[in-house]
């Protein structure tokens, strides 16, 4: 298949040389984009190739940095959410935001246009016309049966089928879905498949999703984005067989090697913890090392990061050779660390915990960015780091180790001890973060749920050694089970 270098043609939704910048890093560079009238479209791509970010500056949330987005020839650049919103475009994000202490009617009902306004819901009232098609809405998101239930009592898949309800009482031309099957069963996912044929009669859906098996069950065009720009267009087929395609899923496509780790061996004491162990880790990815508690991986990341010392084997940062270097040279050559159990300093305050993480730069103030994503640090700035719950402090050990901007980020087990509801929340902050300031990511972790929302390879930890490994696209999340088990 030829590369797609065409401009967007066409007067639905056209996208013309779009670029947005993040302080120097272009998370889309130079994209031309275009969907048709009636069309259901799938963005694909490994994690942090812009796929959200686009979605972000079509319906506004993100102005770009140049370039053009018009729909049905309004340029939306020039527009803001609402306005967006109100010409006929409608998003639905990864996290599902519903009024969880409202009823599947109650939160379809305030989502009809005429009562989102001040005055229409003092003066709204209900009608006919609007029970007819809360009741057509509700059968094409297989809510029906629910209509009486609190939102926050349904399923996951259900709580993701919900909020889209909520975009089609608004009757959006254009419908924008980012991951509407994640997390959800199989059976969840196969209806989801038969909703959104349903509901694309009439309108175009776009959608980001890394379910290869449920891209083939829907996708009429898939659009594959890598590093920001176009990579490859056509039919699923046809997108499978590209061989650029399949070099950047399988890890074959030609990217700058940031981290390169080659036959490493650690010890404590006499103990011979890390046998051997060798990793890539390239511009732009996720890698997660996965195993059991006591096989090596809290170790390895102590290593890299220059906490133990290395018996044998070579460690490299853009080539810089940092093997036996302290960890202050490696924070400045762009390694960032967040340990396991967070290890914040609880007798500073947020603002000074996130000053500490600037000891290596020459411009100490706290980038923007930090509050933007984490908005809960800027209300609790001047409050103790101890005093903050555990969702919190994970949010302020992430956030002191982004503001030294590195090009390398170590995360130990981020989802050990956080709330099982806010889980899906850290893997969207971390996906965005990645795609917005463009660092590559080595995790550890155990809860393979997460896992699968960020990382693009999997590779299996025991007894100090790589035992397996997988890529995101062919993943078998039983086999990788299996070896997490006890």
């Amino acid at each position: 298949m030829e590369a797609v270098h065409n401009v967007a043609t066409g007067n639905f939704l056209s996208i013309t040389n779009l670029t947005v910048s993040f302080d120097g890093f272009k998370a889309v560079d130079d994209l031309n984009f275009s969907v048709d009238e009636g069309e259901l479209r799938v963005v694909i791509g490994p994690n942090g190739a812009g796929k959200t970010t686009l979605l972000d500056m079509i319906c506004g949330k993100t102005k770009p940095t140049n370039g053009t987005i018009k729909f049905r020839n309004l340029e939306l650049t020039q527009m803001i959410e609402y306005q967006i919103n109100r010409a006929g475009v409608g998003r639905k994000f990864q996290t599902p935001s519903i009024y969880e202490d409202l009823t599947v009617l109650e939160n379809l009902e305030i989502s009809y246009p005429e009562k989102r306004s001040v005055t229409g819901s003092l003066f709204f009232k209900q009608t006919a016309e609007i029970t007819e098609k809360i009741e057509t809405v509700a059968a094409q998101i297989l809510l029906t049966e629910e209509l009486g239930t609190k939102a926050g009592l349904l399923s996951h898949g259900q709580k993701q089928w919900l909020e889209i309800g909520l975009c089609l009482m608004q009757d959006p031309e254009l419908l924008l879905l980012d991951e509407p099957v994640a997390g959800m069963s199989a059976r969840e996912r196969e209806q989801t498949a038969e909703l959104l044929k349903s509901v694309s009669a009439g309108r175009s859906l776009v959608l980001i999703e890394h379910d290869m098996a449920f891209v083939e069950q829907i996708a009429q065009t898939v659009t594959v984005l890598h590093q920001g720009k176009l990579l490859a267009e056509g039919s699923m087929q046809e997108v499978q067989n590209d061989e650029r395609v399949i070099g950047v899923y399988l890890g074959n496509y030609p990217t700058m090697t940031l981290l390169k780790v080659d036959q490493l061996h650690v010890y404590y004491g006499d103990s011979h913890v890390i046998r051997g162990v060798s990793l890539e880790l390239v511009e732009n990815e996720t890698i997660a090392i996965m195993g059991r508690n006591g096989m090596g991986k809290t170790t390895l990341l102590k290593a890299l990061m220059g906490l133990l010392p290395v018996r044998q084997g070579t460690l490299r940062v853009r080539e810089q050779v940092l093997t036996n270097s302290e960890s202050y040279r490696r924070v400045a050559a762009g390694m960032g660390f967040i340990p396991q159990g967070r290890m914040i300093f609880p007798y500073l305050t947020v603002e000074e915990n996130l000053l500490a993480g600037m000891e290596t730069l020459k411009d100490r103030e706290i980038p923007q960015f930090v509050y933007d994503v984490f908005p809960v640090l800027q209300e609790m700035k001047n409050r103790k780091g101890g005093n903050l719950s555990g969702g919190q402090q994970q949010q302020l050990a992430v956030a002191r180790a982004l503001v030294s901007k590195p090009t390398v980020l170590l995360l130990d087990e981020p989802t050990e001890g956080i709330q099982p509801s806010i889980i899906k929340d850290i893997a969207v902050a971390l996906n965005q973060l990645k795609a917005d300031l463009g660092f590559s990511l080595l995790l550890t972790e155990q809860a393979l749920s997460f896992a699968m929302e960020v990382a693009d390879r999997f590779l299996i930890m025991e007894r100090g050694e790589f035992v397996h490994e997988e890529a995101r696209a062919n993943v078998d999340e039983n086999k990788i089970r299996s070896y997490l088990s006890i």
